[in-house]
């Protein structure tokens, strides 16, 4: 997945990857990478994409929702195990968690 611009909306692109080619740029990403399981839950019509880190990040919980609009977005009423929205903080992203680790809950 290669992700650009910013929070909220941003650009996404995915693609799948043959063993060899995972291999080969996985090796790039060194030692930047991030250990997660994701897992793909039901939420209000929706998918919830939660994300639980391990290594580095261990007890780093993230959850995700794709929306088609702003509007969808704005009408959505997240459940509470949601927990603090982090959406608009930089220290959140995949690579900000690669780069500088967990973030500091209190900064």
């Amino acid at each position: 997945t290669i992700k650009g611009g910013s929070a909220p909306t941003r650009t996404e692109v995915e693609w799948a990857l043959d063993p060899d080619e995972f291999e080969a740029l996985w090796s790039l990403a060194e030692p930047r990478g991030i250990d997660k399981t994701r897992y793909r839950i039901p939420v209000g019509g929706r998918t919830a994409e939660l994300d639980v880190f391990e290594g580095a990040l261990r007890g780093l919980w993230l959850v995700e929702v794709e929306f088609p609009t702003d509007e969808a977005m704005a009408a959505f009423d997240p459940p509470a195990w949601f927990g603090d929205e982090v959406t608009d903080d930089g220290r959140y992203t995949n690579a900000a968690l690669a780069l500088a680790g967990l973030p500091d809950p209190f900064a």
